[in-house]
């Protein structure tokens, strides 16, 4: 059994954010720990509220965390400001952290930004060459790299662009799953294209799958599958997981 950590906010409604990467974490057999970056107010249907922690709230509980536990894996989601978005940084990069994989949250469906633009630069710079994988989606994609994303061949150009953008960080993963026509991630790794359907088409305005995905895929990492198994792996977990969530 290993230590997973999730770096991520609050979802009190219990969907997404770190509730449900614990839950995967603890589903798929790892000791499980979490820092909250933000507590958020929200429900299946709007964000009323972001409210981000201070600063030193998320270096203590990093640091204690870190002191008390060598992780496996590490998830990072919500991150809000530029300053929390340095501070994981330089604490993860300080820690040697292996198996890093950040799903990069950035508006919520409603379109409330939910990473401030100064925070930008530190994200690309800094923290994404420290990851293993990203995991965006087709708005993210398109707000880390400034291209229009709706095609296969648009998320591939966009994931060589963020490898480009993040020397370091191994691989990016764009999720597809708003495509109109088929629906397919698209992973770039290894100077590779991989190309992952989607066998079952989720309904019903179902949160969270961001979450459960990228947390399944720090699982399989920690468990040292390498990045195109691991993904293979942890979408199968997520299309067992979501009608039994849903």
């Amino acid at each position: 059994m290993g230590h997973l950590l999730t770096i991520a906010g609050s979802d009190p409604s219990g969907q997404a954010g770190l509730q449900a990467d614990l839950s995967v974490f603890q589903d798929l057999g790892h000791h499980s720990c979490s820092v909250i970056t933000a507590v958020t107010a929200q429900n299946d249907e709007r964000v009323f509220s972001v409210n981000p922690v201070e600063t030193k709230i998320l270096k203590d509980q990093l640091r204690a965390l870190l002191e008390a536990y060598e992780f496996d894996a590490v998830k990072i989601g919500l991150l809000v400001t530029r300053e929390l978005t340095y501070q994981v940084f330089r604490i993860l990069e300080e820690a040697k952290v292996p198996n890093i994989v950040i799903d990069p949250v950035m508006r919520s469906s409603s379109g409330m930004t939910l990473l401030e633009n100064a925070a930008l630069p530190i994200f690309t710079g800094f923290l994404a060459p420290l990851a293993r994988i990203l995991t965006p989606n087709l708005d993210e994609a398109e707000q880390l790299t400034n291209l229009t994303v709706r095609t296969r061949e648009q998320m591939a150009t966009a994931a060589h662009k963020m490898m480009q953008e993040s020397p370091g960080l191994e691989a990016v993963l764009v999720k597809g799953g708003h495509l109109e026509d088929e629906k397919i991630d698209v992973l770039f790794y290894n100077n590779e294209i991989y190309e992952f359907p989607t066998r079952r088409y989720f309904t019903g305005g179902a949160r969270g799958t961001g979450c459960v995905l990228s947390s399944a895929l720090a699982c399989f990492l920690a468990d040292g599958l390498p990045i195109p198994e691991a993904t293979h792996k942890a979408k199968d977990y997520l299309e067992k997981f979501i009608p039994k969530r849903f």
